[in-house]
């Protein structure tokens, strides 16, 4: 099970090569220690600084990154509750919603 914590230090380590910010704290630490068991990333020799290790995404790592990444945001539907028809559905697009009818 992925916490949003998790979640969000995953992505830094997808996307930044530099210690993550909460590097000292104990949720950090327990993140990193559980995706370097499930092989989701590995440390980084040529960017590590001499007080914090930095880490990159494996290719492992990076399928679920992919993955999460493409999960699609879901529909909303307005049920009208008399009579149980859908009255209305909100698609989100990546940039603005669209309404569509029933």
């Amino acid at each position: 099970m992925w916490t949003p914590n998790d979640i969000e230090i995953l992505i830094h380590y997808h996307c930044v090569p530099k210690p993550h910010p909460r590097c000292d704290t104990m949720a950090v630490k327990e993140s990193t220690e559980k995706f370097l068991t499930l092989g989701l990333i590995e440390e980084t020799k040529s960017v590590a600084t001499m007080e914090h290790t930095t880490y990159r995404t494996t290719q492992l790592g990076r399928a679920l990154m992919e993955a999460i990444l493409m999960t699609p945001v879901p529909d909303t539907h307005y049920v009208d509750p008399r009579t149980g028809e859908v009255v209305s559905k909100w698609k989100m697009t990546p940039l603005e919603k669209k309404e569509t009818d029933g």
